[in-house]
C-alpha cells in the first residue's frame, strides 16, 4: 500500500475536520516510517492556513492549503491520483444546528458539494474517487442490525424510506450521484458509523466524545435514553488505514466503516466511567416510567473483512488511549 502512496498527489476535501485528521495522521506516521515517503497532499478546509499553524507536526508532510469553504473553492487544475472527498460538518456542534433544523441548507451543501467535486473529476480523471458517506443512510429502514450494505441501494430506495433528518437525505441523495454518473475511474462510498479517538473533537455533540467529557469533567455520564440501543465504536487511528485499503485495493463499491464489537449505549458509557475515579452513569427518572430506547446502529463488516487485512483496537484499548488524550490535551489530572 505504501508503495502505491509514495510519491502521488492526494486531494482530502474537508481536510481538518475529524476524517482529514485521522489522514493527516496516518500519512504522517506513514513519513515517519519511510522516509521517501512523500505524497503532495492538496487540503481543502475553511480554516486550513490557521489549522497547519496550530498543529506544527504536519510540516513534515508535503501540503497544498487551501483554506475556503468548497462550495466557494477554485480547485487546482491538476490530475490527483486519489480524491477523498469528506467535506461535510458533521461532528461540531455549528453541524448539529445544521442537522436539526429543517431547513434543506445541509442538504444542499452535500449534494452540491458532491456534485462539483463529481464535476472536477470528470474534467481530470483521478485513479479513484471515495464518497464519504454515513450509516445514517440506514435509518428507517425498519430492518434488523448489523445493518448490510446492500439494504439500502441509493439508485432504487431513495424515496421508500422515512428520512430522520436531512443529513441522512443529503448523504443518500449524494451517494445517488455518485453512482448514477459512470465515471471512467472507480468510485467508492464509504458508510462510517461511530467513532472514538483523540482526532474527534472533545466539544462534539457525539457521544463518542461527550462521555468522554461529561465522564472527565462531571465523574458522572447522564443517558437521555434507556441505554439499551446496540452500537459500536472504531477507533479513529484504525479509521485512515480502512480507508486507503478501499482507496487502494477495493473491488466494490460501497463498503460500511465501523467497529465489529456491538454494545449497548449503557454498556459503553460504563466502560467509559470506569476510567474515572468515583465516577457514575446516571439515567433520568423520567426514562424509568416512559423508557425510550432509540435504533441500534451497528454496521455488517464483512465485505471488508473478506477482502482486507484489518487490524483493529480492542474497544477497551481505545477507551483508554482516548481517555489518556483528553486528560493530556486539556490537561485534567
Amino acid at each position: 500500500m505504501i508503495g502505491s502512496l509514495k510519491n502521488c498527489k492526494i486531494l482530502i476535501t474537508g481536510g481538518t475536520g475529524f476524517l482529514g485528521r485521522c489522514l493527516l495522521e496516518h500519512l504522517l506516521i506513514l513519513k515517519k516510517n519511510n522516509y521517501d515517503f512523500n505524497p503532495e497532499i492538496t487540503l481543502l478546509s475553511r480554516h486550513c492556513h490557521s489549522f497547519l499553524i496550530d498543529n506544527p507536526q504536519y510540516n513534515q508532510l508535503k501540503i497544498k492549503p487551501i483554506s475556503s469553504d468548497i462550495k466557494d473553492a477554485e480547485l487546482p487544475k491538476t490530475v490527483f491520483d486519489y480524491i477523498i472527498h469528506a467535506a461535510t460538518p458533521a461532528t461540531s456542534n455549528e453541524a448539529l444546528d445544521l442537522i436539526t433544523t429543517a431547513s434543506p441548507t445541509l442538504t444542499n451543501l452535500i449534494v452540491g458539494s458532491t456534485q462539483k467535486i463529481l464535476s472536477f473529476c470528470n474534467l481530470y480523471n483521478p485513479q479513484a474517487l471515495i464518497f464519504i458517506s454515513s450509516g445514517s443512510v440506514y435509518r428507517g429502514l425498519n430492518l434488523p442490525s448489523p445493518w448490510k450494505e446492500e439494504y439500502f441501494d441509493p439508485t432504487k430506495d431513495i424515496h421508500s424510506i422515512n428520512i430522520k433528518h436531512n443529513y441522512q437525505q443529503g448523504k443518500q441523495e449524494a451517494e445517488q450521484l455518485l453512482l448514477n454518473s459512470h465515471l471512467p475511474f472507480k468510485t467508492y462510498i464509504a458508510r462510517c458509523f461511530s467513532f472514538i479517538g483523540p482526532e474527534l473533537n472533545y466539544n462534539s455533540y457525539l457521544i463518542g466524545a461527550s462521555f468522554f467529557k461529561e465522564a472527565l469533567e462531571k465523574k458522572q455520564i447522564t443517558l437521555n435514553s434507556n441505554g439499551k440501543a446496540l452500537t459500536s465504536f472504531l477507533y479513529s487511528k484504525d479509521l485512515a488505514a480502512w480507508l486507503f485499503h478501499i482507496l487502494l485495493k477495493g473491488s466494490n463499491r460501497i463498503y460500511n466503516i465501523g467497529s465489529p464489537e456491538s454494545l449497548s449505549i449503557e454498556e459503553f458509557a460504563n466502560k467509559v466511567i470506569n476510567h474515572i475515579p468515583s465516577g457514575k452513569v446516571s439515567l433520568p427518572h423520567s426514562l424509568f416510567s416512559h423508557p425510550t430506547q432509540g435504533e441500534d446502529y451497528v454496521p455488517c463488516l464483512k465485505k471488508s473483512f473478506s477482502e482486507f487485512q484489518l487490524k483493529l483496537t480492542r474497544i477497551d484499548n481505545a477507551i483508554e488511549e482516548t481517555v489518556k488524550c483528553y486528560k493530556n490535551f486539556n490537561q485534567i489530572s
